[in-house]
């Protein structure tokens, strides 16, 4: 019979321990997170969109290209100082990144230019990017 009472007083206080240590643990993340919510609030998106971009990465689809041939095109019309009548034609999406295209616009003094243009459109998120070791060492050669 005394054991069965040292038995429960024992349980009882190891019960009573794990349930303070547990409440001392929870009250001292509430408090960590109620005086660092800007840090938390900052990274969870962050965190978030990286898990979704790991798990379900976006496709490269018809609308992701017509939006690159845009983006590459007004690139194109910024770098020439917006001429009006700027043309582009043989326009392609190389490597689902690359866009190419050869051009010809008028000047005011009724110049007719021709040129290539190619440029690199990063519409992957940032974990998709990986570098290339060659570019890497190059520095060090």
């Amino acid at each position: 019979m005394l054991s069965e009472k040292k038995n429960k007083l024992y349980t009882k206080i190891i019960l009573r321990t794990i349930f303070y240590q547990f409440l001392i643990l929870f009250i001292g993340v509430s408090i960590g997170f109620i005086l660092n919510a800007e840090y938390f609030g900052n990274k969870a998106p962050i965190i978030g969109r990286s898990v979704q971009n790991i798990f379900a990465p976006l496709k490269y689809s018809d609308e992701v290209e017509l939006q690159l041939m845009k983006i590459g095109k007004y690139r194109l019309w910024v770098e020439l100082d917006c001429p009006s009548n700027l043309t582009c034609y043989n326009s392609v999406i190389v490597s689902e990144e690359w866009f190419e295209t050869d051009y010809s616009y008028r000047t005011n003094q009724k110049n007719i230019i021709e040129g290539h243009y190619r440029t690199r459109i990063h519409w992957k998120p940032w974990e998709s990017y990986f570098p290339d070791v060659s570019e890497l060492n190059k520095d060090y050669e």
